[in-house]
């Protein structure tokens, strides 16, 4: 009788552990196919990402800063790619700039325009003054300057000009935004915005083309119309000056007086139609410079160094969601707000 019920224990422990294999190497095999935000989105919501990115814990895979401050990781049971920026700069700038990175993900998740990855930012648990920010990563995307295309390439016909134009980004370097398998741009390294001249600087939204590409689908449009911008500015800015959260409010409005002129110019229809051509001719132009039949795959290096998961405490913090997009409630350990909880299916 009791040799049966170590057999039967034997046989639980088996069962248990082939299934989490098999779970662990599914979803590991599935991460790794995503070749743009576009085919991630098209299985995830944002919030699954966000979750994903609040759960992983993993090992190191590869420096990507040569100063130990940016790193990439293989969450250990998901699979996914992510990479981590640490904030330790000698001043008061570290939570600044983890707010402002989050800030660009918050304003592209607003109006559905899939170009910046899901992002997070916490509290460093090793320092009360430095801040890490988590972003996801998409293996198979290009680094223009990686690929040493940077004289054949430039970002007409992407949503990056106006993008960049809204939230004072005038730093868009070849090295910090990616090429996606698809063609479409993939945009990271949020921290530098609003900088000098954003409030004085009138130049803006003038290439209508660059409007367009920005507004490449009915859907992004109706959002960005629909979106209280007063009250979103108000929630996902409350850490910058008064003078830079009036100046964006300044630049959303304008951006809709400029659209709404070049549609009243044509049609409704005609506008997005003309969206959808430049934006197919800049995704081809971009999968001729940065892929090759053969070019089919970004070579990860091979892990080196475990990480460890965030400690429960940090984990444990709970703020409360508004509307439209989760505010940043400030506590002791400065999480963004509290996620759904995970999918049996994602």
């Amino acid at each position: 009788m009791k040799n049966n019920k170590i057999k039967t224990e034997i046989y639980k422990a088996l069962f248990i552990t082939l299934t989490l294999t098999f779970a662990t190497n599914l979803w590991a095999q599935t991460a790794e196919e995503f070749p743009s935000l576009n085919e991630f989105y098209a299985q995830h919501t944002e919030e699954q990402g966000e979750e994903l990115l609040l759960s992983a814990t993993g090992s190191e895979v590869k420096d990507l800063s040569r100063t130990n401050l940016v790193k990439l990781y293989q969450d250990s049971i998901i699979g996914n790619y992510y990479v981590e920026k640490i904030y330790d700069y000698y001043n008061n700038a570290n939570k600044l700039s983890a707010k402002r990175e989050y800030f660009a993900y918050s304003l592209d998740k607003q109006i559905d325009l899939n170009i910046v990855p899901p992002t997070l930012y916490f509290k460093d648990p090793a320092s009360d003054n430095n801040f890490i920010v988590r972003q996801l990563y998409i293996s198979k995307a290009h680094s223009v300057e990686g690929k040493k295309a940077a004289k054949n390439y430039n970002l007409s016909g992407t949503p990056l000009p106006i993008f960049d134009q809204l939230i004072g980004a005038t730093d868009r370097k070849f090295n910090n935004f990616l090429i996606a398998q698809d063609g479409t741009v993939i945009a990271i390294d949020h921290e530098s915005l609003f900088l000098d001249g954003y409030i004085s600087n009138t130049e803006k939204f003038i290439n209508e083309d660059d409007i367009k590409a920005f507004f490449y689908n009915k859907s992004i449009w109706e959002k960005f119309m629909s979106t209280n911008w007063d009250e979103w500015t108000e929630i996902n800015l409350s850490h910058e000056e008064k003078s830079i959260k009036e100046a964006f409010i300044a630049n959303i409005n304008k951006l809709k007086v400029k659209t709404a002129e070049i549609m009243n110019h044509s049609s409704y229809e005609d506008f997005f139609s003309s969206a959808d051509n430049i934006r197919k001719n800049a995704i081809e132009l971009k999968k001729q410079i940065f892929f090759s039949e053969d070019d089919k795959e970004n070579i990860i290096p091979k892990t080196i160094k475990p990480r460890a998961p965030l400690p429960p405490p940090l984990l444990e913090k709970k703020c409360k969601i508004l509307p439209p997009l989760p505010p940043h409630v400030d506590n002791k350990c400065e999480l963004p707000p509290p996620l759904p909880p995970r999918l049996k299916k994602l």
